[in-house]
């Protein structure tokens, strides 16, 4: 059982470090956490890609549901 936390509590720093130094090297993720500070995250490169993207995706998916009968 011990094992098993510990190799939790391992993944997980290891999952903060990498989301900390992904922050620190890509400029667009500073730019989100920033935009996110002063309450305008939809302003934000990453927030506007992933809105079009998800918008391509959901649409296919409407897509295909009314195809099928």
């Amino acid at each position: 059982m011990e094992r098993g936390v510990k190799a939790l509590v391992r993944i997980m720093w290891v999952a903060a470090v990498t989301g900390l130094v992904v922050w620190w090297v890509h400029p667009a993720y500073r730019d989100t956490v920033r935009a996110w500070r002063r309450g305008e995250v939809e302003e934000s490169a990453i927030w506007q890609s992933n809105r079009d993207y998800y918008r391509k995706v959901v649409l296919t998916a409407g897509e295909q549901d009314e195809m099928d009968p």
